[in-house]
């Protein structure tokens, strides 16, 4: 059945989300890659089962997972396919709920993937949140919601570039 599959991989979801990525990576660091791809693939369940919180602790569990080198990648991506899949979701909360602003969300999961220095995962981060903004049905929101993420990695590229004229 369907359901009840979508309901126990909810409920591993949270509780996995809620031991917090610190404890595994301290474990061992693949466990913790291995979650994260775990995350990323099942993220069509999230979207459709999970309400938005559910989904922000998930991709905050991802951000989490980014600061270990053997995760990031794979943080990386997981983040851009549960975003990619929650979008609307997401948009649909923030739009109907004065409280839910994205932009810090999206742009501290922004600073996260550029922290990790990692490419791949900034890449994926960085798409993910650019689909999340653009189903953001308030234009002007949605404007400065990218406009902050996108500012992020502009501002990094023109830092490399100063340390590269110099």
């Amino acid at each position: 059945d369907g359901d009840a599959t979508s309901m126990g991989l909810t409920q591993v979801a949270s509780s996995i989300c809620a031991g917090g990525a610190a404890g595994v990576s301290k474990r061992h660091p693949l466990v913790l890659s291995a979650i994260a791809i775990f995350l990323g693939c099942y993220s069509p369940v999230w979207a459709s089962t999970c309400p938005p919180q559910t989904i922000l602790e998930i991709v905050t569990y991802l951000n989490a997972a980014m600061s270990i080198d053997a995760a990031q990648e794979a943080a990386g991506k997981s983040i851009r396919l549960v975003l990619i899949a929650s979008a609307g979701k997401l948009a649909r909360a923030a739009g109907s709920s004065p409280v839910t602003d994205l932009s810090p969300f999206l742009t501290g999961t922004m600073e996260a993937a550029l922290a990790s220095n990692d490419a791949q995962a900034m890449a994926s981060v960085a798409e993910g949140c650019a689909r999340v903004c653009v189903q953001l049905r308030d234009k002007s929101k949605a404007r400065v919601t990218l406009h902050a993420v996108a500012s992020l990695a502009i501002n990094r590229a023109r830092s490399a570039l100063d340390v590269v004229t110099s």
